[in-house]
């Protein structure tokens, strides 16, 4: 807790605190409440989470940031089955995230909280990526309203990891943060294979049914569409992954990550998302090399004979990626986007000019002067392909500065992991520098990092690395493991 207390009663300044984080939390529910009040359904949900922002308030003032990230995975749960009121949930879930920023400062401030404000490792790579998006809008002469949104929309998801690294976490709520996250992907998961059976009632939980080219049914889980259910879950499975086979966790907490990492696993390969099939692989292989040897020789041993034997016993998922090679819609808009990306190669066309949200509402000239049709638009609102859009709008420049700020994030985790001792420590670092690889890879094929719930889970997990990298280590240099190979 964020409070302290001395003799059992709360401190004036922890009084305060909660006190304040209560009203502010009310307020949040005023909010939610109000946008949302245009439909019965709705307007429950938003009674329901009123109440749950109370409980939480009453025993954790910073539940903010936990509760901007959850309703954004709600929204990405629900806005299938809403129609046209998903809109609503969007712009709910877009304020209350720049909200959960909000009280974070103020919550800081009333507990006098030095620094009040950090980037973190972040900073120095958003603050490049802003400075060269202004200096593409000034070459390519974008109109300031258009270039702001731009900007906007591609960082947006960043303020989850403002809040996070801001609000006072310490290792203990990542730990509580990862076992939670299990509880979770076991959750998804069963509705997830049980989509798999026909007919499956799970069904009426799900989005919109996709087969495969051999005429197999995708599942989604509770959301969309089986693309967002697998990246989704390669971001996260690693974290019980990881925790089982290095963590040396026991009783309860054992059984929970090993059911979250045999259903979560089930169900990626049950998505035929190739993304996410191929996204764990990488990314075992970039942080076995960066990080720990031990994931190579795993990798080598176990996962490509497993893989090989999938592929020759099971001819669907050969065939699934097979279809990669024919006629596949993602490399086609690439090859459209060429000519335009190496027509700008350093600075690209500017922000808010191409392949984004942004770009389709704001009538960019940009398609018609390039001979793209509406078709280009792979998802209803942006190109399937996020570093494709940030290239084309950001360039070689501004591409780099805001992927340094993942490599950050993974450079920090890495040298923490490094240095401990801990194994569940070690194994939890090890599971969230997963989703560094895992979302850039992903992202090249969808729009997983564009705003949006994928992105905001994303950046919270990296959120979540950085602060358990910062976090004091708590193990004793005689329990520390058999030394190991490292990157």
């Amino acid at each position: 807790m964020l409070a302290e207390v001395e003799g059992g009663r709360l401190t004036s300044e922890a009084a305060r605190a909660r006190t304040g984080a209560l009203l502010g939390l009310l307020a949040v529910c005023v909010l939610v409440g109000v946008l949302v009040y245009t439909n019965l359904a709705l307007a429950g949900a938003g009674v329901a989470m009123a109440l749950l922002l109370v409980l939480l308030a009453l025993r954790h003032p910073s539940a903010i940031a936990y509760v901007a990230l959850t309703w954004l995975v709600f929204e990405k749960a629900v806005g299938y089955h809403v129609g046209s009121y998903s809109n609503t949930l969007s712009t709910a879930g877009d304020g209350l995230l720049v909200l959960s920023l909000f009280w974070v400062l103020v919550l800081n401030l009333m507990r006098r909280h030095r620094p009040l404000f950090s980037l973190r490792e972040i900073g120095a790579p958003v603050l490049a990526f802003v400075a060269l998006g202004i200096v593409s809008t000034l070459v390519n002469a974008v109109p300031l309203r258009i270039a702001g949104l731009g900007i906007l929309s591609t960082i947006h998801a960043m303020l989850i990891f403002l809040a996070l690294v801001n609000i006072g976490l310490q290792a203990r709520d990542v730990r509580r943060f990862a076992f939670v996250v299990s509880g979770l992907i076991a959750l998804v998961s069963i509705i997830a294979v049980l989509q798999a059976i026909p007919h499956s009632p799970a069904w009426a939980l799900g989005g919109v049914h996709f087969t495969t080219t051999a005429g197999i049914m995708r599942v989604t889980g509770p959301f969309d569409n089986p693309n967002s259910l697998g990246d989704y879950l390669a971001m996260t499975v690693p974290i019980p992954l990881m925790l089982l086979f290095f963590g040396r966790t026991t009783g309860s907490a054992r059984k929970l990550v090993a059911v979250a990492a045999g259903l979560g696993l089930l169900a990626i390969l049950l998505t035929f998302a190739r993304e996410a099939w191929l996204g764990l692989p990488v990314a075992t292989l970039i942080v076995g090399l960066a990080v720990d040897r031990r994931l190579l020789k795993a990798f080598v041993t176990y996962v490509v004979p497993a893989l090989v034997v999938l592929l020759l016993l099971a001819a669907p998922f050969a065939s699934r990626l097979l279809e990669t090679t024919h006629g596949n819609l993602r490399l086609t808009l690439l090859k459209l986007s060429m000519p335009l990306i190496l027509s700008h190669v350093w600075l690209g066309v500017g922000p808010g000019r191409f392949g984004g949200h942004v770009a389709l509402i704001t009538h960019t000239p940009l398609y018609a002067q390039y001979g793209l049709t509406q078709y280009f638009y792979g998802t209803g609102n942006q190109i399937d392909m996020f570093w494709t859009h940030l290239v084309a709008e950001s360039g070689i420049l501004g591409s780099a500065a805001f992927l340094a700020a993942i490599v950050a994030c993974f450079i920090s985790g890495r040298r923490a992991y490094l240095r401990t001792f801990d194994p569940r420590r070690r194994a939890l670092l090890l599971g969230l520098l997963y989703a560094a690889p895992v979302g850039v890879f992903v992202s090249l094929v969808s729009p997983t990092l564009e705003a949006g719930p994928g992105a905001t889970l994303f950046w919270a997990l990296m959120g979540m690395l950085v602060v358990l990298a910062a976090s004091p280590d708590e193990s004793h240099p005689l329990r520390r493991p058999s030394p190991v190979s490292h990157g």
